[in-house]
């Protein structure tokens, strides 16, 4: 499920062009109740992986520049997508947003003009998507004095998939543990369910998610674009463009729902169905 917020700015106001923690801190300052703690402070475990289960589009409309590019402002308002598996953590960012109904992102409050939800399904083993945000996978490495690097891969090299497809495992088993324990109205706890979703895997066969890492297929269906992001005084660097993505429908479900690669409560990842394969 996700969220389409629409935006209307000051006419004279802009921000800085690296805005994606601005927009994660709204989220996180608007969220109420249990699940507002649960997504921020705990996050969903999914085969020794913590996600927020979360991801969010950049801002999407006519833009302005500055001439040193460093400020963008959205003279006819914007529009901003944010999308989850999970219902509860949508709800909660809409009752806290209905509540305001402003957005303050930095040092701007945006007037939320309207909200819409919608429910993209996915139905076949074959989609096209564009990016609403840009695409990450990475690897951590370690020198030979033992500090940590991290690589950045692009679409195309090998372990780019392969990084993707390992990430929407985990993200899928997290969020089939945290429904299961929902359904059975908390009558076991986390780690139990977690247990059982594991021994379920075991049960279907370890062939099972063989098969989904197996199937799981990425083709770029233009150049992808790079984009280097400033996040807390790191880079982030991630893809856009136009992707075909093949697997199991549950896999494409995942990536549609919770991001496609890493960062997604960064705003990375966040995709749009814009056609069959």
């Amino acid at each position: 499920m996700r969220l389409n917020i629409s935006l209307k700015f000051p006419s004279t106001e802009g921000f800085p062009i690296h805005y994606h923690y601005w927009l994660q801190s709204s989220i996180y300052h608007v969220m109420e109740g249990e699940i507002a703690d649960q997504v921020h402070t705990k996050g969903f475990e999914g085969d020794g992986r913590v996600f927020r289960l979360f991801t969010f589009s950049r801002l999407l409309g006519l833009y302005e520049l500055s001439k040193d590019k460093k400020f963008i402002r959205f003279p006819e308002g914007a529009n901003w997508i944010v999308s989850s598996p999970i219902n509860d953590i949508l709800g909660s960012i809409a009752g806290g947003l209905l509540k305001q109904l402003t957005l303050r992102i930095g040092v701007t409050s945006a007037e939320i003009t309207g909200i819409q939800v919608m429910h993209p399904t996915v139905q076949s083993e074959t989609i096209r998507v564009r990016t609403l945000s840009p695409v990450v996978a990475y690897s951590t490495l370690f020198r030979r004095d033992g500090s940590k690097y991290t690589v950045y891969l692009q679409p195309g090299e090998p372990e780019f998939r392969r990084i993707v497809v390992e990430n929407l495992l985990k993200k899928w088993q997290g969020i089939r543990v945290w429904k299961q324990a929902e359904e059975n109205e908390n009558s076991f706890d986390v780690t139990q369910a977690e247990e059982n979703e594991n021994s379920s895997c075991v049960t279907q066969g370890e062939e099972c998610l063989k098969s989904k890492r197996r199937n799981f297929n990425i083709h770029m269906l233009n150049n992808p674009k790079l984009h280097i992001l400033e996040y807390k005084g790191g880079i982030i660097k991630g893809y856009s463009g136009l992707m075909e993505l093949s697997g199991s429908p549950e896999l494409l479900q995942v990536s549609i729902d919770a991001g496609l690669g890493s960062k997604n409560a960064q705003g990375c990842g966040c995709l749009e169905v814009v056609g069959r394969g």
